[in-house]
């Protein structure tokens, strides 16, 4: 059930905060069924998400030994058995997650901005439907995954800024410090990680 998310997190649950923001966020459909785009037979199958079938419908878990996966009622950190509603795992270079950040990708970049505005990079994608386009979307598959990434990282991480700690600030004193210490690039990895400093 990792689909739903890992590392303490529930993907499905993150939408945006920010009361401007609020609208932005992609709807959680439990009847959407999507499987992430294969790894070819390497290490733990594909990450998936689907309604729940009963009560004895679990998710159950990659065991490393016998390479095989065990469908039992083994949860992830954050209590979960099944993976109904939980399409909104990381796709794309920086692993774009989240019914917030997807919506956001869709209210700037996809089928919502094209609705509101007139134009759209991606008119004819709604990730908030599709959230796998980001990995799939045939035509322009490569780009949309690196376009995917800047936005992240623009809309994301450069603008980062809680609790004292400032991307921008940040970046400055580690370049003018001569970029020795590799604290400030913990850092930013826990922010594209786990969303935090």
């Amino acid at each position: 059930s990792n689909s739903c998310g890992q590392n303490g997190r529930s993907y499905q649950d993150e939408f945006c905060i920010i009361a401007e923001e609020a609208k932005m966020s992609c709807p959680v459909d439990v009847n959407m069924e999507t499987t992430a785009v294969s790894n070819e037979g390497r290490g733990p199958p594909p990450f998936t998400c689907r309604p729940k079938t009963g009560d004895n419908d679990y998710a159950g878990f990659w065991d490393e030994r016998s390479k095989t996966t065990e469908f039992s009622a083994y949860s992830n950190a954050m209590g979960r058995l099944d993976i109904e509603g939980c399409c909104w795992w990381g796709r794309g270079v920086l692993s774009t997650r989240g019914t917030c950040n997807i919506g956001k990708l869709n209210y700037y970049l996809g089928k919502s901005a094209y609705e509101r505005r007139g134009e759209s990079r991606f008119p004819g994608i709604d990730f908030c439907s599709d959230p796998a386009a980001i990995c799939t979307e045939a035509l322009t598959s490569e780009e949309l995954r690196w376009i995917t990434g800047m936005f992240e990282w623009t809309e994301r991480i450069q603008s980062y800024s809680r609790d004292g700690w400032t991307y921008l600030n940040q970046l400055k004193d580690f370049v003018d410090d001569g970029m020795k210490d590799d604290s400030f690039i913990s850092t930013v990895n826990s922010i594209v990680t786990r969303g935090c400093h």
